[in-house]
């Protein structure tokens, strides 16, 4: 039995999808019972529990031999995850599977925060993978808005510099292999697609729509602030920063070739990204 904390997320959606065409018997670790009902259906089972509440999670995992952890950013994520490993021990869990990301610098606080967690379940003595995915297509989804009100995407980053973005579906889809098999154990995965800038992504998307949608970059403050504005934390506005400078730093600038190592097939591309959801750019 697998259990699985942060199945409601965009990635978490997606390995409960992977989950169900693989035939995996799993449960959900869910604060919000109905929210989560809505969000993956009724036919998974679900358990309540918080990543907050260590007891809540070690009821959560009791029968389980496997956990997936993913868990929303925030300032506290690595002691939070780390109890969360010890609770999961404590109800047998022997094989535990993390989702992180590629930006790592120990100076930025949530990339530190998961620094922390990986460094915890390397030392936990359960079987391990760490799953870091690059930068996420599923963020272009944000600037649907401005594309259908101003005609242009519109986001805080380096227009020119290349970025390996992934598909959070091929992300998922690697997290599945990691939890029901045993090719990835021990293993420090790094997910991207192919180099692709965002003027390339608006090209793709203007031939999708079939008309000019140019990229602007817009004021990392004026981001910040929005963010803010929609009741986003200091931190969070803060991340949004540290993701300019991971971009501008080249630190996004790469192809692993992972995806296509694990699961036989290349990762998806950003024109194939936008065919999928380009109705969400219609006005």
């Amino acid at each position: 039995m697998i259990a699985l904390i942060g199945a409601t997320g965009t990635t978490g959606k997606y390995v409960v999808e992977e989950m169900k065409a693989l035939g995996a018997d799993f449960r959900c670790i869910v604060r919000d019972e109905g929210r989560a009902r809505d969000a993956l259906g009724a036919d998974v089972s679900l358990v309540i529990g918080d990543i907050s509440d260590a007891a809540s999670v070690e009821a959560g995992c009791a029968g389980c031999d496997t956990l997936f952890l993913l868990s929303p950013h925030n300032p506290a994520l690595g002691q939070q995850q780390s109890d969360t490993i010890d609770a999961a021990k404590r109800a047998g869990v022997t094989k535990i599977v993390k989702l992180a990301g590629m930006m790592t610098n120990p100076d930025m606080r949530i990339p530190a925060q998961h620094g922390i967690a990986e460094r915890h379940l390397q030392n936990s003595g359960t079987a391990w993978t760490i799953i870091r995915p690059n930068f996420f297509m599923q963020n272009l989804l944000n600037t649907a808005g401005a594309v259908k009100g101003q005609g242009k995407m519109m986001m805080p980053f380096n227009p020119e510099a290349p970025i390996g973005m992934i598909d959070a579906r091929d992300s998922a889809a690697v997290c599945a292999r990691a939890l029901t098999g045993s090719d990835c154990d021990e293993a420090l995965l790094e997910l991207t697609g192919a180099l692709v800038t965002l003027n390339d992504c608006a090209a793709a998307l203007s031939k999708h729509l079939g008309a000019d949608i140019p990229f602007v970059r817009a004021p990392l403050e004026m981001a910040q602030k929005m963010a803010m504005d929609n009741g986003a934390p200091d931190w969070a506005a803060e991340h949004i920063g540290n993701i300019v400078k991971d971009i501008d730093d080249g630190t996004m600038s790469r192809d692993t070739g992972t995806v296509a190592e694990i699961l036989g097939r290349p990762a998806r591309d950003i024109a194939g990204f936008f065919g999928d959801h380009v109705a969400l750019f219609r006005a």
